[in-house]
């Protein structure tokens, strides 16, 4: 994933235009201290707070905002529309980075997605789920959802003064100088310029409406920094720019090794061949069936039905392999919804097992799932109840080859079965979960090493 995070460099630029941002909301920025405009001569004061009562019933505007260190070095050009109080498309350009072959030049975010553009010209897209953020979420400013909060921004000026016109300077424009404490800058912009106590401020506003036009921060320090926004395009109608086409899912870069992503994301949700000793679901009597999704290892699936056979004496069946309709998988995340799996589909392809509490039926594909109602940006699987005896099982993670790492048949049979095991015990045997990693049971199950510290078998007869 290196290749797709942003250069270190920027941390601070970035920082410090989300200093300058916020969401929505009446809470106070983190670490600032709270000032208000009784300190600015009574006419400033007054201009200031028409001017903030008068940006709050602007519907959309346009920003651009420029973040340079004096020194020439790393920062970054920014633009971002906004709507009803939303972004509507926001682009970050870096500068004075070499990113190499397959850096990030710049950034576009288009909601809720947001794309790096690579030195290469190649487009890599990641969305909040990747970053475990729920899109309703996000809830403060990162490059996703900068809203812009000019009336705290206001409030925390400090020997604010009009100055005269100059030939910078327009007449149908006022010009204002002011301060703004920082010396907790490190509580909302980490990486701040070492010794940074106090940022100079110049604010211009349009005479008559008083919008703001342009604002410029001045931060002092070791390295100054100088930070530019411009306000322009208010009660615009703003259109999103078209989204890259070729646009490849981040993931591939985290595991550029493994299977069933990017061009063979779609060749493994066909039904998998070679699967043998196949039988019905339908019958009497309890029963564990298995459903072999769209593409799995055949020999795990022959060894998961021997396994439970032999150690538990348990009636299973594997039913005949199912391919995964398009409509449940999501080729922006290369994954398909476990729950839409198991509510929608599995029903389908057995509707009177399905609905028979006596079987127990679980899908087991080497397809990567997610839960559309989690924060995880992946799971390994997903179950129902006894009431409910539904499941389904991901092998994606499981697999010592989606890390680029030798294929290993043991581990990934082992983690396999212990992820099934775990459904068994609950949905059959209703046995309780628990809070000890190495429980059969365990209820935590974050990733593949979990698994790998759980114990075998069930606690049954």
């Amino acid at each position: 994933m290196s290749s797709v995070r942003p250069h270190c460099g920027v941390v601070f630029a970035l920082a410090l235009v989300a200093s300058l941002f916020a969401a929505c909301g009446d809470r106070e920025p983190r670490g600032v201290r709270a000032l208000s405009d009784a300190t600015a001569e009574p006419e400033v004061a007054l201009a200031l707070a028409q001017s903030r009562e008068r940006f709050e019933r602007e519907t959309s505007f346009l920003l651009i905002y420029s973040v340079q260190p004096d020194s020439g070095g790393l920062g970054l050009l920014g633009e971002g529309a906004f709507s009803g109080g939303e972004i509507v498309y926001g682009r970050i350009e870096y500068l004075g980075i070499d990113p190499g072959a397959d850096g990030v030049t710049d950034l576009l975010y288009l909601p809720p997605d947001m794309y790096f553009h690579q030195a290469n010209d190649a487009w890599v897209v990641m969305s909040p789920w990747y970053q475990g953020i729920k899109p309703e979420e996000q809830d403060q400013f990162a490059v996703d959802s900068p809203i812009i909060d000019y009336a705290q921004l206001t409030r925390d000026l400090r020997k604010v003064q009009e100055q005269d016109g100059d030939e910078a300077t327009p007449e149908e424009v006022v010009r204002y100088t002011a301060e703004i404490n920082v010396d907790a800058m490190q509580g909302f912009a980490p990486g701040a310029p070492v010794g940074a106590t106090r940022a100079n401020v110049e604010l211009w506003l349009a005479k008559g409406s008083m919008l703001p036009m342009r604002l410029e921060i001045h931060l002092d320090g070791d390295d100054p920094v100088t930070a530019l926004v411009e306000f322009s395009e208010y009660g615009r109608e703003f259109v999103q720019p078209p989204r890259p086409a070729d646009a490849t899912v981040a993931r591939d870069f985290e595991l550029p090794a493994a299977d069933c992503t990017g061009d063979t994301f779609v060749a493994c949700l066909e039904a998998q061949s070679g699967v043998t000793g196949t039988q019905p679901c339908e019958g009497a009597g309890r029963r564990i069936c298995l459903v072999p999704l769209g593409r799995v290892s055949p020999a795990l699936i022959e060894h998961l039905a021997t396994h439970y056979r032999e150690q538990y004496s348990l009636d299973v069946r594997v039913m005949t392999p199912a391919a995964i309709p398009e409509q449940y998988a999501d080729p922006l995340r290369d994954q398909i919804d476990a729950h839409a799996i198991i509510e929608y589909y599995l029903g389908s392809l057995a509707p009177d097992a399905f609905f028979d509490l006596q079987a127990t039926m679980i899908a087991v594909t080497g397809v990567d799932i997610f839960q559309a109602d989690s924060h995880y940006t992946y799971v390994l699987g997903y179950r129902g109840d006894p009431l409910n005896p539904h499941a389904v099982v991901s092998t994606f993670r499981m697999d010592p080859m989606t890390y680029g790492e030798a294929p290993d048949d043991r581990i990934l049979f082992s983690r396999a079965r212990k992820m099934v095991s775990k459904y068994i015990g609950f949905i059959y045997y209703g046995l309780p979960l628990s809070d000890d990693p190495n429980n059969p049971m365990y209820d935590y199950i974050r990733g593949p090493g979990a698994l790998d510290l759980m114990r075998e078998p069930l606690p049954v007869q």
